[in-house]
């Protein structure tokens, strides 16, 4: 088997799909890329970790042959990458499964294996529709950042995704923070939902980066294939129902308050860094026409105060967050202006974007810390 490849294609490739990999694989064949030449198509290549499988394409010139060969990932990314852009070209010897890549200046040998042990997961799909790559996207960004990575709760280590009525809901918590974000979905799909795991959610991210159009979605429940023209990423989900978080987000907030995003965002880098280094506790105190933030570190005798400036309706309340939460939420919302709904100081705040955008929903609640003494 033989064939001609772009050494920058195939090294920019490799290098992505190689993150779908882990440091201890469970199976030594899963330390390889697995490598397929068919009659007159491009080359496939496969990286996995036993939950989840990329299969990307690269194409190639040249081909002589057909067939199938494991080469050790670490070994072939190396070599690869440290070629300037040219064309180099791979001969594998079908008895032995022996690998020579020639250059312009020179060769690699290299022991390759059969493919006859590389796991392959079967999809057999009930459901299959089409989604916006841009929302797919950015419903990955806009909940990532408040999944739980508590092992003992295996369920909260994904973004849960519900499709219905024409619309795309995710969800993600750790159980101090919560992130709802609603999108419209353009085209049919059948209702389901699913928990996506964030390992598989950053290689969804991987795959789509830099794409346009529409990413196919094939689901049966257990696992989930995206397809794109060149690549096709497949994973399990994760097993359990994912709590009614829909139940906790609180109705009946009498206190408000709008607020400029990146003045409080600055503000709370600034006065965060004498937060107590334990607790980062950061107390808000809401009053009037102004926003006090607070931060003390007693056991360092070091403390801060700053006045932000915002429209503030309902009494006066002080309520306390974990500092390093509050700003993951803030830098997660891409509007100009905040709000903060709430109504007690022992109670969750809802903060969600001040947006135009009548057609996505975004909300974020935060539970508050014991205030200090």
């Amino acid at each position: 088997m033989k064939f001609t490849v772009s050494s920058t294609a195939m090294a920019n490739k490799l290098a992505t799909m190689a993150k779908v990999m882990n440091n201890k694989p469970a199976l030594p064949i899963l330390s390889t890329f697995l490598l397929e030449v068919k009659e007159d198509a491009p080359l496939e290549v496969t990286a996995s970790d036993l939950e989840c499988v990329w299969h990307g394409s690269l194409d190639i010139t040249g081909q002589e042959g057909a067939g199938k060969v494991c080469i050790t990932a670490s070994t072939l990314l190396d070599a690869v990458r440290n070629l300037p852009e040219q064309p180099i070209t791979f001969t594998i010897d079908d008895k032995d499964k022996s690998v020579t890549i020639n250059y312009l200046n020179g060769h690699y040998g290299m022991a390759g294996f059969g493919s006859d042990e590389y796991p392959m997961m079967q999809n057999e799909s009930d459901i299959r529709f089409d989604m916006d790559a841009a929302t797919l996207c950015n419903s990955i960004d806009q909940s990532l950042f408040a999944v739980s990575y508590d092992a003992l709760r295996p369920v909260m280590t994904g973004i849960n995704y519900t499709i219905s009525d024409g619309k795309l809901e995710c969800a993600a918590s750790d159980g101090h923070k919560l992130v709802r974000n609603t999108y419209p979905l353009a085209g049919n799909a059948d209702d389901c939902r699913f928990v996506l795991s964030a390992k598989a959610a950053k290689i969804v991210k991987l795959l789509l980066h830099k794409k346009e159009g529409s990413v196919e979605v094939e689901y049966n429940g257990r696992n989930i294939v995206f397809k794109t023209d060149t690549d096709s990423f497949s994973t399990r989900l994760i097993e359990g129902t994912y709590p009614n978080y829909n139940a906790i987000v609180p109705t009946n907030s009498n206190k408000e308050a709008t607020i400029d995003r990146q003045a409080l965002l600055s503000a709370i880098r600034r006065v965060g860094v004498f937060a107590e280094r334990t607790s980062r506790q950061l107390v808000l105190s809401f009053s009037g026409m102004a926003l006090l933030l607070t931060g003390h570190d007693f056991d360092n005798a070091t403390s801060a105060e700053e006045t932000v400036f915002c429209t503030y309706q309902g009494d006066e309340v002080r309520i306390a967050f974990h500092a390093e939460n509050l700003k993951m939420i803030l830098e997660n919302m891409d509007t100009a202006e905040v709000r903060f709904r709430m109504s007690e100081a022992c109670r969750a705040a809802i903060i969600e974007p001040v947006s135009s955008d009548v057609q996505s929903e975004h909300l974020a609640l935060l539970m508050p810390m014991m205030l200090p003494e």
